[in-house]
């Protein structure tokens, strides 16, 4: 698998956690409740990622820094809104897929059975969230290095100037025995 592609597939299985879980709850006749508390873990799944392991796609400067900049209050609650309604969706189009093929009546309040329902996957989010931060960041610290090894500022690996040899401007080479003519 490509490497810049498995971190990448980490980060989408982590955003997939939480509406897969609304449908699961769905499924099982979960109550309606479980989209609050979804939407929630996922809003507190984002922030505690955003303090300990930022992504380095997004917050190019806070790379190899513990506690950068975290996602603002504000940014948290658009966060818990838009899930919510996306979670309330999937969880009513699943409701409305079961009924079709069971009896459904949905739970009247919280089991603790909801509370491992939405555990489990808060914890995988923050699990795939966490390790494709880490390989994103160091990916991004060995291009870096290989940028700066290409760069090279101590000279060494570079040829040393040499007057005879034609220079190249602009795409241009320029010979250096042939007399110098002024265009026009």
């Amino acid at each position: 698998m490509n490497q810049i592609a498995f971190p990448l597939l980490i980060r989408i299985a982590a955003a997939l956690v939480f509406p897969v879980t609304a449908a699961v709850a769905a499924i099982l006749n979960r109550s309606f409740l479980m989209v609050p508390l979804l939407a929630l873990a996922a809003t507190g799944v984002q922030l505690v990622m955003s303090r300990v392991a930022p992504n380095p796609l997004t917050s190019f400067g806070a790379m190899g820094k513990q506690g950068a900049k975290p996602v603002s209050l504000n940014t948290s609650m658009v966060t818990f809104f838009i899930g919510a309604c996306f979670y309330a969706g999937v969880f009513i189009l699943f409701v409305f897929l079961s009924a079709l093929f069971q009896e459904t009546q949905l739970a009247h309040g919280i089991a603790p059975i909801d509370f491992v329902i939405f555990a489990i996957p808060s914890a995988l989010a923050a699990l795939f969230s966490f390790v494709s931060s880490r390989l994103a960041a160091a990916q991004v610290t060995d291009l870096m290095q290989q940028f700066q090894s290409g760069l090279n500022p101590d000279g060494a690996g570079r040829s040393e100037f040499d007057p005879d040899d034609g220079m190249t401007i602009d795409g241009e080479v320029i010979d250096p025995d042939e007399p110098r003519t002024n265009r026009d």
